[in-house]
Parts: structure tokens; sequence; C-alpha cells
């Protein structure tokens, strides 16, 4: 028979015939993914002469070997001569003012393939940039994006970025424990989420058997979730075929937020929209709670490696 159950996350239920699954809300670690990179600033200190070119360049970026970190996003590329933004173009030869600057890619070859990659940023003939101040800025992506590609196809294996395409992959929320009457509601750095019984299906590829699950679940209003933000489980109820073979262990679960939506209303029509008494604006309101369809992944999947702290 169904046993109803209250505690702080509002009303939760918990059935027991045979086996015991529970609808109650569940502390869970949120990463929250990446969709941009780090905004480096920095100034030239150092220039060469190039006796092809008949003109001075530097080295914007050299790749370490091996490969690691994050390099220039050349569409973000920004160059300033003394505070005034610099113009890009293709070539020295299009070169028409000192305000104008070039960028050349090396692609390496037989006797120097350590420099593939390398970004050296060039300028007019006649300008010598001594005695000026030259200052840079850029988005950082990882080191995986393939020389000149500007689309961001990031190796979905590499371990810096986590198939993100930018380093590190994942921030962690962080957060102080939730106590009520000296009980721990919340432990620190944790969100609380619904984990609806569901079934799993068994779907068979070419690769082998993979265990496909979806729950439709919901959390409070705060904090924001995005899709393709991941969830940690750390009471894992994964199927045995997710058992580690050497420490007979399973994982802790580790879902995607797809499908992602809110529940919004307008307390107040007195006050301008963005102006209402609660924490998320949108364009209907704010935020009530948030739904959301959790995709479990794979235990081969790379966001397994992504570290975590409790």
């Amino acid at each position: 028979m169904p046993i109803w159950v209250t505690d702080n996350f509002f009303q939760t239920i918990r059935y027991f015939d045979r086996f015991i699954g529970q609808q109650a809300a569940e502390p869970c670690y949120l990463l929250l993914r990446k969709w941009t990179g780090l905004m480096v600033n920095g100034t030239v200190t150092s220039y060469r002469y190039n006796d092809l070119y008949k003109c001075y360049e530097f080295d914007l970026y050299v790749p370490p070997v091996p490969r690691s970190g994050g390099k220039p996003l050349l569409s973000s590329l920004k160059m300033r001569l003394d505070g005034v933004e610099m113009t890009p173009v293709f070539h020295t030869d299009q070169t028409t003012s000192n305000l104008d600057f070039w960028v050349e890619i090396d692609l390496g070859g037989p006797k120097n393939s350590a420099t593939y990659g390398t970004i050296i940023i060039g300028f007019h003939t006649n300008f010598v940039p001594t005695g000026h101040i030259i200052e840079y800025q850029y988005e950082e992506v990882c080191h995986c994006i393939d020389v000149g590609e500007e689309s961001i196809h990031p190796d979905s294996k590499c371990t810096t970025c986590y198939g993100t395409g930018y380093v590190g992959g994942y921030s962690q929320y962080i957060c102080g424990p939730h106590i009520e009457c000296g009980r721990v509601i919340r432990p620190k750095n944790t969100i609380l989420c619904r984990f609806p019984i569901t079934s799993e299906v068994l779907k068979i590829s070419r690769y082998g058997g993979e265990i496909q699950t979806q729950r439709k679940s919901w959390a409070i209003a705060s904090p924001m979730l995005h899709d393709w933000d991941l969830l940690i489980r750390l009471r894992a109820y994964g199927a045995p075929i997710h058992m580690d073979p050497e420490t007979l262990t399973i994982p802790n679960e580790r879902y995607f937020v797809t499908e992602w939506e809110h529940s919004s209303a307008r307390p107040s029509y007195d006050l301008p929209l963005r102006t209402q008494p609660f924490m998320h604006a949108v364009d209907k309101g704010v935020t009530l709670h948030q739904r959301f369809i959790m995709q479990e992944v794979q235990p081969s999947h790379i966001v397994y490696q992504v570290p975590f702290v409790i």
C-alpha cells in the first residue's frame, strides 16, 4: 500500500510492494556546462622582424608539447594600438595603415612539426611597434579544437574540456548546507531533485547493449538550470551492467539536463516585470520551479571523469 510521508521538500510518496521506489527529493551535485571560454587579456612585450614579409611580428600562441590547456579563438581576437582598436586583414599585402594587422597559422612541416598550430600576428610594412602599447584580447578554447577551425568541434574524449570545447568543461555549483533543527536537509554543494520511478530500456546496437533511462524531474527555482548541465546522483541504484569489473562498485549515476522548461507567474502587476519581488524574472513573470528530463549518461562517457568536490 502507498505510504505518504511529509518532509521539508513538500509532499512525497514512497511505495513498498516487493521493492522500494522513492519519489522524494534527493541531493545531487550540479555541474554547470560552460558555453563560453575565459577571456584572456595581455600586452605584447617582444617582437621579431620577418625578412620575408619585411615587417614586425610576434607569436600570439605557441602550442605546448604535449598539447594541453587552451588556445585563442581567432574569431574573438581583438588588438589595440595605444588604446585604438586595430583592423584584421587576411595577408600582409592588404595592410594599408599602422592600425591593420594580419594573422597567420603555422601549419608546420617535415622539419618543424613542433611549431604546428603556432598563431603569428604581423603588422604593416612600415610600422615599428617598439615604443607603442599593443594589447590583445581573445576567448580561450580547448587545444583539441583543430587548427584554424572556427566552428568548434571538440574531441569527445578530451580530458581537458570533456567534449565541451572549453577548458574545464564544467563549473560546479557551490553552496552551504541547509540545516533545520539540527538536521541536515540538504548537504553542502548540492541541490534537491525529484527522481520518479521509471523503466530502463536496453537498446541493442552495433556497439553492444546500452541502457537508456529518462526521468521527468523538477527542482526549485534556484539555481537556474540549463540544457546539458550535469547532475550527479550519489545514491546509485544502477544496474549490474554498470558495475566496475575491478572495484565491483557501481559509479555515481550522472544525468544530463534536457528539455528544460519553467513554471512562471507574475504576482504583482503594480511593479515592472524586472522588479518582481522574487528570484528569477522571465518573460512571463518569475520562475516558480523548473521542469526537465534527466537523461542518464552511460558510465563509459567522458563526463564520468569530470572531477567534483563534496
